[in-house]
């Protein structure tokens, strides 16, 4: 006989994990025997919402609240059994090179820091975050629901400082090469990417890799600091940061779901003297005198145009064999 499927939601209150954690152990439940469908998140609404369409909330997971973790699980068989071996995922200790109790104690140890991440529940962020930047860090802040009058005092305070707050919610930064969150392996190059979107640096530099051409920083500047509320302040700094940098000879500027205005207002009063390329995605009205792009793809065309005619061509050459190829496999496909 069948052991039927049951779908049960385990509440842990109080615990936090950030999204890369969950990913992985949600990755690695999926693989114990007896589940057939996991995912494990922090009870925030949107998450809630996001397992309707799984079939995989239940009324205990309804009321788990932003700061509790949810074990969503369909699963056959034993499921206490199968909730203890999630438990013991979740509770492993890794090793690390070295742990501090405390902020102070990571400084004292490492005076020369100039980059730090921050992932912790969005409403700790902001004690942490202006000691850091007190201490002349450049921070990448990976939490999420971080209070949007902290957002806008902590980079109303980094910049005057001449430093970065890439976030919150970032997802992707690579400064110097160094990634930060979900960064890719490319090749270090001359060009310059500011942008809104970690997803969108993500494809972009993956594309300009492609074309055989470098990035020397991605950075990151947050979802919401192209809005109205936040005004572009990190934009501004990260403009003005790469257009010091001598590594740096072209820049981009990438906005996803941004008030226009802001942009608009950015590109009108930063007075920037390297070549600007500018991609605000399904807008194609031009907000300023800069060239502008409305697809990843029209960008990355953009770059390699504006490098050299050569290389152009060699990127356009380079996609049209790969159209032909794939209308081959097409063909091949059909008969």
């Amino acid at each position: 006989m069948m052991s039927s499927i049951q779908t049960i939601n385990y509440v842990i209150k109080g615990l936090y994990r950030d999204s890369v954690q969950l990913m992985e152990v949600s990755d690695r439940v999926k693989r114990l025997p007896g589940v057939v469908d996991a995912v494990v998140v922090m009870g925030t609404q949107a998450n809630k919402e996001s397992l309707k369409p799984l079939m995989l909330l239940t009324t205990e997971g309804e009321q788990a609240g932003p700061n509790d973790l949810v074990i969503a699980l369909k699963a056959k068989g034993n499921v206490d059994e199968i909730l203890e071996q999630v438990k013991k995922i979740l509770f492993e200790t890794k090793i690390v090179a070295t742990s501090y109790s405390s902020i102070d104690e990571a400084l004292k140890s490492h005076p020369d820091i100039k980059f730090a991440s921050i992932s912790i529940p969005g409403k700790y962020v902001g004690d942490a975050a202006f000691k850091l930047i007190e201490n002349g860090i450049n921070l990448f802040v990976f939490s999420d629901h971080v209070p949007v009058e902290t957002e806008v005092k902590l980079k109303k305070y980094a910049a005057a400082k001449d430093l970065l707050v890439m976030g919150p919610e970032a997802g992707t930064a690579i400064v110097s090469g160094v990634g930060f969150g979900f960064a890719n392996n490319v090749a270090k190059g001359a060009v310059g990417v500011v942008a809104s979107a970690g997803s969108g640096i993500q494809e972009l530099i993956t594309l300009l890799d492609s074309y055989g051409i470098g990035i020397s920083h991605a950075i990151g500047v947050g979802a919401r600091d192209l809005t109205r509320d936040v005004g572009g302040i990190m934009t501004q700094k990260a403009l003005q940061i790469l257009n010091e940098d001598e590594n740096t000879q072209l820049i981009t500027l990438l906005a996803k779901q941004s008030d226009i205005s802001v942009v608009k207002q950015i590109l009108e009063t930063e007075k920037i003297s390297k070549p600007l390329l500018v991609c605000l995605l399904g807008h194609s009205q031009p907000v300023s005198n800069y060239p502008q792009a409305s697809t990843l793809h029209g960008l990355a065309l953009k770059v390699a145009s504006y490098l050299s005619k050569a290389k152009l061509q060699e990127v356009m050459d380079s996609l049209m064999h790969e159209v032909g190829r794939l209308r081959g496999l097409v063909v091949k496909g059909d008969g």
